[in-house]
């Protein structure tokens, strides 16, 4: 959350799927080369630009441990995240077992009642 390449962009709100509470809790360093990538500073002369430096970085955490609740535990990120108005959600989980309806609904959900809904549907 303080890494100096991504730190202007940080958005105020986070959350912690978790604790089903913000603020987000940094749990390794994977996240942050992923959000690096995205919104990294340009023209800092530190590191790298982002594809999107200009944009704001939401933090949703969480461990991604295999237990009963973690399905429910992300659906609550990801719903948690379009109610609080980010505009690109993006997931990087290579879990097989993360499939299932709690994800599937979350991700109808965002598409389907975020914001920007009302302008752009894609099927």
């Amino acid at each position: 959350m303080d890494h100096p390449d991504l730190e202007a962009n940080i958005h105020p709100l986070s959350y912690d799927t978790e604790n089903r509470d913000p603020p987000s809790v940094v749990r390794g360093n994977h996240g942050t080369a992923c959000a690096g990538i995205v919104g990294a500073v340009q023209n800092n002369t530190d590191g790298i630009s982002g594809v999107a430096p200009n944009c704001q970085l939401m933090s949703i955490s969480n461990g991604l441990w295999d237990t009963p609740t973690v399905r429910q535990e992300l659906a609550s990120g990801i719903n948690w995240a379009w109610k609080n108005g980010a505009d690109v959600i993006s997931n990087s989980w290579a879990h097989p077992v993360l499939a299932g309806d709690y994800i599937t609904n979350a991700i109808d959900s965002a598409v389907t009642h975020s914001h920007h809904s009302n302008h752009r549907h894609h099927n």
